[in-house]
């Protein structure tokens, strides 16, 4: 069986390559450049180069490939890419595709981010190509973007209220499209992911207060300083306004449910967040060089 990965240098596709090449399978990864890519993959899989904005270089990707890792990164084009890899794999006749989605996708969803992936879904479907749809709350390595200033001065920087999140470990959901990918048993459908309890974004300072050793506090930043905290730190204003969007819908309460989908498909339980910001906690207490 040969799988490609797209989003290989990514957080979930990363961990993904680890998976595999731990359980004995060599994937094709996907990369816009392989010599930057290799330092990242290392000898985890074959660099294969295409783009997603290439359909040919994405076709010629998927030459001999019989089941597909999809993920692409939020913006603008988003639909166009994951589509562009949908119509390869529907005109070689893959076994299967896994996806990732979002939870809250719909096509009324207030933020686009969610809206695309519905958009995605759905084209899928029209397909008939087999497919999972892992479908993951917010992910716990976002806390990550937010290290700076948890670095610098202890605060945990959110526009997200009360709001309690079930959120998920990146790993986990790496670990689901894993099983989903190899093995031939595992139904298509839709499975939403999440972590093994909602917590608020106090909790993540706690949290991190235990891991790193000093006080975090968190701070509920407006809307407005939010969108201008990212567009700071270089993320373009269209898309930090789509955030602070996901971030209204979470205070309604999307995301705050948990469910047992990583424990029904792995035999154990979801990672909890103090797991995971133990593991990372040299991210929020040590400068990054350069």
């Amino acid at each position: 069986m040969t799988i490609l990965v797209t989003g290989a240098t990514g957080t979930i596709g990363s961990r993904l390559l680890d998976l595999l090449s731990d359980e004995g399978v060599r994937p094709r990864a996907l990369v816009r450049d392989p010599d930057r890519a290799a330092g990242v993959v290392r000898d985890r899989a074959d660099l294969v180069q295409g783009d997603l904005a290439e359909p040919a270089s994405v076709r010629a990707a998927l030459a001999g490939v019989d089941r597909v890792f999809l993920v692409s990164a939020n913006g603008p084009d988003q639909v166009h890419h994951e589509q562009a890899v949908i119509d390869a794999a529907s005109a070689v006749g893959l076994d299967r595709l896994v996806k990732v989605s979002a939870s809250g996708a719909h096509p009324e969803a207030s933020n686009a981010f969610w809206r695309a992936h519905s958009e995605v879904e759905a084209y899928l479907a029209a397909t008939g190509v087999p497919s999972v749809l892992l479908r993951p709350t917010f992910l716990m390595s976002n806390l990550l973007a937010a290290s700076t200033p948890i670095r610098e001065r202890g605060l945990l920087l959110a526009p997200a209220g009360h709001a309690r999140i079930a959120m998920i470990d990146p790993g986990d959901v790496a670990l689901i499209a894993a099983r989903a990918l190899q093995d031939s048993d595992f139904e298509p459908g839709v499975l939403e992911l999440t972590g093994p309890a909602a917590v608020t974004h106090h909790e993540v300072a706690a949290a991190l207060t235990a891991a790193t050793g000093r006080h975090v506090s968190y701070v509920d930043v407006t809307p407005q300083d939010a969108v201008a905290g990212l567009v700071s730190a270089g993320v373009p204003e269209a898309g930090a306004r789509e955030v602070v969007r996901v971030y209204d819908s979470l205070r309604r309460g999307d995301q705050s449910v948990p469910t047992h989908s990583v424990a029904s498909v792995t035999g154990r339980a979801a990672t909890p967040l103090a797991e995971f910001v133990a593991a990372h906690a040299s991210a929020f207490t040590e400068r990054v060089a350069g």
